[in-house]
């Protein structure tokens, strides 16, 4: 290749093509192709020897002469990296985790949606990005396995838990203002008179909640004394509820009817007149090696809080009206569970950061419509 970018040079005479031949040869066969390219191109942009001359006294160089070549070959170098490393950073390019819900792509969702909002408000500090789904179904863990390990994902929006937090860096901003806190369960269908008639937690606690393995809601639930089935499986809690492994299967208060719809099949219903509560704020998560992006998420999350852009979003996305349109959760009883091991952090207290019930009517009764 170097021969070839060297013949293809315009203006360049004979002597110059053997004066680089002779410098392979000689001294420099440790050089890459990229190097050879810049070299060629300083040398005939600044020619101010003579080549040929050059050439002759080559073959019975001194050491010093090969030396004092060498110094003045790296220090051109030297200059290029500095002007290459000068240049604006690449465009951030960035892995999500594919929607649980195939049906829905993940572009569509809140949490895709929020993450781009943070990235277009420091654009212009931290430059452009692209944000693209993961191919193939993916787990959770194995999300936070390859974070872990710097490769294909930098960040991941998901619940908090102690041991999350030792793997992965939160960025402390509640994602749904806290909203995921709250629970509602899955039940099957003629068991609503039973979770009707419930007017004590103790009385709740007499039955069986089915959750996720890994699931930090399955510590919550268990730390604070409820008897909890866990699976391996997420699409099997749905049979194991059927099949009566379990009684009630709580979720985010975003998440029950479409899996009761996708489930049609097993007579499942959401349960219509009790609440969990407990605070398990989802965050973003990146590397902890990862501090510009870290920064960046954190910066643009906070800007989008402070001029409003972020409340117009939550308010109006689909996926969070429905959750208000379906759930009815001021009619319900709501039990509040304290999260004994949840992590604090000194923004944890504002309440622009979390959701109070009856703030969307408040939001909406304020005349704020449209983002």
């Amino acid at each position: 290749m170097i021969h070839n970018v060297i013949l293809g040079l315009t203006n360049v005479d004979l002597n110059f093509h053997v004066f680089f031949i002779h410098l392979q040869k000689i001294h420099f066969n440790y050089l890459t192709d990229d190097k050879m390219l810049i070299l060629t191109s300083m040398v005939q942009r600044y020619r101010c020897i003579n080549i040929g001359n050059a050439v002759s006294e080559l073959k019975n160089t001194s050491v010093f002469m090969v030396l004092l070549l060498t110094s003045l070959v790296n220090s051109a170098f030297s200059s290029a990296d500095v002007a290459e490393n000068s240049k604006p950073t690449n465009k951030l390019k960035l892995i999500i985790r594919p929607n649980k819900d195939a049906s829905v792509s993940s572009d569509q969702t809140f949490k895709y949606q929020l993450l781009k909002l943070a990235l277009e408000k420091t654009k212009k500090k931290y430059g452009e990005f692209e944000i693209k789904e993961f191919q193939d179904e993916i787990k959770q863990e194995r999300v936070i396995s390859f974070m872990m390990q710097g490769d294909t994902f930098r960040v991941i929006a998901t619940m908090t838990s102690p041991q999350r937090e030792l793997d992965i860096w939160p960025i402390r901003i509640p994602l749904y203002k806290g909203l995921f806190g709250h629970r509602i369960f899955i039940i099957r269908a003629e068991d609503q008179s039973l979770f009707s008639a419930i007017k004590d937690v103790s009385d709740l606690k007499k039955l069986t909640a089915i959750q996720g393995h890994d699931w930090p809601d399955s510590d919550i639930l268990q730390n604070a004394g409820f008897n909890v089935m866990r699976s391996p499986n997420y699409a099997g809690i749905f049979k194991m509820l059927r099949l009566n492994r379990g009684d009630y299967f709580p979720r985010g208060v975003h998440e029950p009817w479409q899996e009761v719809q996708k489930h049609k099949d097993k007579n499942l219903a959401v349960e219509k007149s009790l609440l969990i509560q407990y605070n398990a704020p989802f965050y973003f998560f990146v590397n902890y090696e990862d501090k510009e992006l870290y920064s960046r998420i954190k910066e643009g999350f906070l800007m989008s809080i402070n001029d409003g852009s972020f409340d117009r979003l939550f308010y109006n996305h689909p996926e969070v009206k429905s959750i208000f349109k379906n759930a009815e959760m001021g009619s319900r009883t709501i039990f509040r569970i304290k999260n004994s091991e949840f992590i604090k952090d000194p923004l944890f207290d504002q309440d622009s950061f979390w959701y109070k019930m009856g703030d969307e009517k408040r939001y909406f009764l304020n005349g704020k419509t449209s983002p």
